[in-house]
C-alpha cells in the first residue's frame, strides 16, 4: 500500500470526498513551512444549501459551513497523526494564516495547494472550481514530508470566457470580467474588500451574524448548478 493509499483510505473513512496531493516545489520554502507537499481534501455542500441560497436562504448553507470546517479540521489532525504514527513529519492547517496587513490573504491558501494537487481552477469569483462539484465545497489541507504520488497541476481557467454569473450575482460586484490567469494576482481580477463587505452584509442581514458568508457566486454558478442539477 502507498502512502497515498493510506491517506485516501484515511480520509475517506472521515467521509471525505475530494482528496489530492500536490507537489509544493513552486511554493517559496517559507510558505509552505518547508514541506515538500501538501495533501488538499475538502467537503461539498449539499444541493439543497445551495439551492435554498441561491433562492435567499443561506441557513442551510452556513451550517454546513460550520460543519464541514470541524469535520475537516478533525480529519487534517487525524491525517496528520497517522502520518506521523509512519515515521513522516506532518501539520494539519484546519485554519488560514493571514498575512499581516493585506486584504485577507493567506499565507498559502488552500486553493493554491488544491490547484497544484489538479482538483481544479481559480473562477472568476477567486474560488476553486472543480469540474465535478463547480465551486461549491469547503476546502482543508495537511502539509507533509511523506513522499506522495502528485497530481498535475491546473494552470489555465476552465471557465467560460463570456460568463459573467459571479458578477452579476455578487452584491459587492467583486468578480471582473477577467479571467484568472497563471501567476495572475488576485487585485487583478477580483476585488476582496468588495466582496468582504457586501458578504458581511448579507450575512447580517439575513443570518443577524457579522461573518463574511454569502456564496451567491458558489450557489449561482453554472458549473456548480450543472454539477448539482438545478
Amino acid at each position: 500500500m502507498t502512502i497515498n493509499d493510506t491517506v485516501r483510505d484515511y480520509l475517506s473513512s472521515q467521509d471525505i470526498e475530494i482528496i489530492g496531493f500536490a507537489d509544493l516545489s513552486e511554493v517559496p520554502p517559507l510558505e509552505r513551512e518547508n514541506f515538500p507537499y501538501g495533501i488538499s481534501f475538502g467537503i461539498p455542500y449539499s444541493r439543497e444549501g445551495m439551492m435554498e441560497n441561491r433562492k435567499g436562504n443561506p441557513q442551510i448553507s452556513y451550517d454546513e459551513y460550520n460543519s464541514h470546517n470541524q469535520r475537516m479540521a478533525e480529519a487534517g489532525i487525524g491525517l496528520a497523526r497517522e502520518l506521523a504514527g509512519l515515521g513522516y513529519t506532518a501539520s494539519a492547517k484546519p485554519q488560514y494564516s493571514i498575512m499581516p496587513n493585506s486584504d485577507r490573504r493567506s499565507v498559502l491558501p488552500y486553493k493554491t495547494v488544491a490547484r497544484l494537487a489538479g482538483l481544479g481552477w481559480i473562477g472568476r469569483c477567486a474560488l476553486l472550481v472543480n469540474e465535478k462539484y463547480g465551486s461549491a465545497f469547503r476546502l482543508s489541507m495537511v502539509l507533509t514530508d511523506a513522499p506522495l504520488a502528485c497530481g498535475e497541476p491546473i494552470t489555465a481557467s476552465h471557465c467560460e470566457k463570456d460568463c459573467t454569473v459571479c458578477h452579476d450575482v455578487c452584491p459587492g460586484h467583486a468578480p471582473s470580467s477577467k479571467l484568472w490567469e497563471l501567476n495572475m494576482d488576485r487585485s487583478e481580477f477580483f476585488d476582496a474588500a468588495a466582496c468582504d463587505a457586501a458578504a458581511r452584509k448579507r450575512a447580517q442581514a439575513l443570518l443577524g451574524i457579522d461573518h463574511t458568508i454569502c456564496a451567491l457566486c458558489m450557489s449561482s454558478c453554472p458549473i456548480t448548478r450543472r454539477a448539482l442539477g438545478y
